[in-house]
């Protein structure tokens, strides 16, 4: 799995348990520091007050390590991105990133290496580091946490419960690897806004989150292209994620794929039927091959009084701006207006003559397009909405749904069909559709009547 992440409390565990069997009893005698930028306060006065210290224990609280010595003196230190400590032997070369360096007395050295240098070390003393603008912000782990206060504590946030999760301060420990795994084994949509979730389901995001981080720990955390804790040292828990880094592939509970969103600005992997957000319509895409019948199926949809949204209507509802059709017309370099009126013949005339220009229309338009569908749901107080949609692949429109269906007929019969039409198949119509069809969720083949293809169909079930 290749993917970047933060070390998180598993891994920082595992960091702690290794630099315990390794540093305890030696002596600082010398302490180099390559980058200034990692000392949190004055670089000459933290090396002075190392030198001549011996490490005595080092614990962790939330993703901090704490380093003790047999003095009053204590080091903060925060990971970060993919800050680590390497154990140098006599002889051995310092590790390519090693940017703050403690020579000890039996000849070894420990080096913090951090190739995106945004870890840090700070000093403080035994009765003062809780105190730190660090320790302040570091709330309670999930093996300590009352249920109570906590649920007291996000009652009022209508913040997604993923947000709620990574805050530190109300929680700590949990990063986006492990509060993916806590959502999907709890069943709980990531952008379910916290306020509306109970005592109930509190008590079990906790429980989960203790068992979660239990399982990590016990397998060295979750080794990835970017983190392993220490040189030579890999956790094995990725091995057994459910959900984190998954995305498109089939959920072993239900055979759904799991979707790939972003909540707060950090992706995020989910199962859209296990992890249903209960204050939004659920959202189902049809799409499909040029001619293939999607109409048919949201006909049908209509007729048993499901709401469906044709997104090409929608589309062509922005055509009615003067303003973006003159701004599409200077783009294009061609006359699309008769009278200050929007002539769509005229457009369609010139996509016949220049096909490769739809890139420049639909880069204008399916950003509306994304926008408005976005309303239409946020708006909506139906249980599910249904979306007839030609290319939910272009701006990433598909991270609105949470089911793809698409529908598929042979080069014959969609040939017939667009002849019915009065259509052309067109140069590479149905690329963008097979070159997304990984990430649909039903696939239907429409290969006999009409009455055969809404009896597939109703095959889809959540």
């Amino acid at each position: 799995m290749q993917v970047k992440v933060m070390p998180e409390l598993p891994e920082v565990e595992t960091v702690k348990r290794i630099l315990n069997t390794i540093i305890v009893g030696a002596t600082i005698t010398d302490v180099i520091i390559h980058k200034k930028r990692i000392i949190n306060g004055d670089p000459q006065v933290f090396k002075s007050a190392l030198i001549g210290q011996t490490f005595s224990h080092v614990k962790r609280i939330g993703k901090y390590l704490i380093f003790t010595f047999n003095s009053d003196l204590v080091m903060l230190s925060h990971l970060r991105m993919v800050g680590k400590f390497i154990e140098v032997l006599l002889g051995e070369e310092d590790s390519k990133y090693a940017h703050v360096i403690f020579v000890l007395n039996d000849g070894r050295r420990l080096c913090y290496d951090d190739s995106r240098q945004f870890g840090k070390l700070e000093l403080s003393t035994n009765e003062e580091y809780m105190k730190t603008k660090a320790m302040q912000n570091v709330g309670p782990e999930p093996f300590d946490i009352d249920p109570a206060t906590y649920f007291h504590n996000i009652q009022n946030r209508s913040t997604p419960i993923k947000q709620t999760l990574l805050d530190q301060k109300l929680m700590s420990g949990l990063g986006n690897i492990y509060v993916d795994e806590v959502l999907y084994l709890s069943r709980v949509h990531p952008e379910t806004p916290t306020n509306s979730i109970d005592f109930k389901t509190v008590k079990l995001l906790i429980e989960y989150s203790i068992k979660v981080l239990n399982a990590a720990i016990a397998q060295g955390g979750t080794t990835v292209r970017s983190y392993r804790p220490a040189a030579g040292v890999h956790g094995h828990f990725q091995q057994q994620l459910h959900a984190y880094g998954k995305a498109y592939e089939k959920c072993p509970t239900c055979n759904f794929r799991f979707k790939k969103i972003f909540v707060g600005g950090r992706g995020t992997t989910y199962c859209p039927s296990c992890q249903i957000n209960p204050s939004v319509p659920l959202t189902i895409a049809i799409t499909g091959q040029k001619a293939s019948g999607k109409t048919v199926i949201s006909d049908y949809l209509r007729s048993i009084g499901e709401t469906v949204i044709d997104t090409d209507s929608l589309a062509k509802s922005f055509y009615q701006d003067l303003n973006l059709t003159k701004k599409l017309e200077q783009k294009l370099a061609t006359s699309l207006h008769d009278n200050d009126v929007f002539d769509l013949d005229l457009l369609r005339a010139y996509l016949l003559a220049n096909p490769k220009q739809i890139k420049v229309i639909n880069a204008l338009i399916h950003p509306l397009v994304k926008t408005e569908i976005s309303k239409i749901i946020k708006e909506s107080n139906k249980d599910r909405l249904y979306f007839e949609i030609p290319l939910p692949f272009s701006y990433k429109i598909y991270e609105l749904f949470n089911f793809i269906i698409g529908v598929e007929i042979s080069v014959e019969k969609q040939q017939e069909n667009l002849e019915k039409r009065g259509e052309n198949l067109g140069i590479n119509a149905d690329n963008e559709y097979m070159k997304n069809r990984h990430r649909l969720d039903l696939i239907i083949v429409n290969d006999g009547t009409k009455a055969d293809l809404i009896n597939k169909f109703k095959t889809f079930k959540v």
